[in-house]
């Protein structure tokens, strides 16, 4: 049963006549007839006697009346409300990005937010994922990309993606870590993400299983500075192997093939925030970028 059906319905219950109907209606009497009886034939009733005199409606047709009156009714405050929200739906959002925006689709997501949202502001500031979480949670932050487990019970979330870590190496280490084992790797020196990282615990729990001790030369927290680090010799270092088979492609570093982690992508606000009107347009947003299921 279709929207247009019960529109036909109710103005040749008006009308009482298929052409004037047809006239106020702005087409033709046989579309007119073709939706009565589309829609008769869906309710499995007759909703009008044809006399001479014109449309008739049977008791049936009576008695659905007042519903699709109430249906139509419905249906056109569920539009109009849905405009009123996308044309005066405003607020301020930052948003946390823990990566470059590239990987995070931010622009893509921008595009599908400002011509279906106008007036939501956004504000980006750079962080690693550890402090995305214990900002949004004192919100200072509205929302934020994270990597690895949610760590704050207020918090609410969309699982993206997952992606690999993989260990790199500066390039002209290539040989050295080609065949090496992790004890080879511990011997060398590594470059540390601070505890609020996940990386950080990655690589913390796989040594203590191993029961190796590497020297850290320096600890960061961002990609970028890390990534310098490693092709300016400085150690070895945790890298998503998204950004780090680029890298190897350009020559900037190695990658050592002896194991790769997993890590999931977020993105988390306030379980307070869930509804939100401004947060849900975000969310949706987030959502077609990232191809989740509705």
């Amino acid at each position: 049963m279709e929207f247009y059906q019960l529109r036909t319905f109710i103005t040749v219950a008006e009308e009482k006549n298929l052409t004037r109907a047809a006239k106020r209606m702005n087409t033709s009497q046989p579309a007119v007839s073709a939706h009565i009886k589309a829609l008769e034939e869906e309710v499995g009733l007759p909703l009008f006697n044809r006399t001479p005199k014109g449309m008739e409606m049977t008791r049936h047709g009576l008695a659905l009346r007042e519903d699709g009156i109430r249906i139509l009714e419905a249906g056109s405050h569920f539009l109009n409300h849905a405009k009123e929200l996308k044309n005066n739906l405003s607020g301020d959002l930052t948003i946390g990005l823990n990566s470059d925006s590239d990987f995070l689709r931010t622009q893509g997501f921008f595009a599908w937010m400002h011509p279906q949202y106008p007036g939501i502001k956004f504000k980006i500031t750079q962080s690693n994922s550890g402090s995305i979480l214990q900002e949004i949670k004192s919100e200072t932050l509205d929302a934020g990309y994270f990597l690895g487990k949610n760590t704050v019970k207020e918090l609410d979330f969309l699982h993206l993606q997952t992606f690999n870590i993989v260990i790199v190496a500066p390039s002209a280490w290539r040989e050295e870590i080609c065949h090496a084992q992790w004890a080879d790797l511990a011997r060398l020196p590594w470059i540390q993400n601070p505890p609020l990282c996940p990386f950080h615990d990655v690589l913390s729990q796989r040594l203590q299983i191993l029961g190796l001790e590497p020297p850290f030369a320096v600890t960061a927290d961002q990609e970028a500075t890390i990534k310098s680090l490693v092709c300016g010799e400085v150690g070895l270092a945790l890298l998503l192997e998204h950004h780090a088979r680029k890298a190897e492609k350009k020559g900037e570093l190695a990658i050592w093939e002896g194991e790769t982690f997993s890590i999931d992508l977020n993105f988390g606000f306030l379980k307070s925030r869930r509804q939100d009107p401004v947060m849900k347009a975000v969310i949706q947003g987030v959502s077609q970028v990232w191809d989740l299921p509705g």
